[in-house]
């Protein structure tokens, strides 16, 4: 006689639970990676570091009006500096051109971490 294969059940309840979780992520553009961590663009739009800054190379286009003063492209400023400054400089303890940057930034010290490796990445390709 031969056996029948097992048959997966799903109640009517989890499978919604799950369209719901699945198509709220797909709804609000949350990324992630592994356990559900944000990804370094998606902590960059968050914190709103666009308000200011630029990255052409992510389709990201800084909101400063013309004509007033505009922090760079940071398209290619992953080969410049190291994730490591970009913490210490996002937490206003490092400085460039004598200067801090304007805003420390206020999100988790995980969330510090992945945006700054993040902007490690951003190197224009040659």
């Amino acid at each position: 006689m031969r056996a029948k294969p097992k048959t997966i059940m799903f109640s009517k309840r989890s499978l919604i639970s799950s369209v719901a979780v699945l198509g709220f992520f797909m709804a609000t553009g949350a990324t992630s990676r592994s356990g559900g961590e944000k990804d370094g663009k998606a902590i960059f739009l968050e914190s709103k570091c666009s308000n200011c800054h630029s990255i052409s190379s992510q389709d990201i286009k800084g909101l400063r009006p013309e004509g007033g003063a505009k922090p760079s492209d940071l398209s290619n400023v992953g080969s410049k500096f190291k994730a490591e400054w970009f913490e210490k400089w996002l937490m206003k303890e490092e400085t460039l051109y004598n200067k801090k940057h304007m805003k420390k930034f206020k999100g988790t010290p995980e969330d510090l971490h992945t945006l700054a490796t993040w902007l490690e990445t951003l190197k224009e390709k040659k």
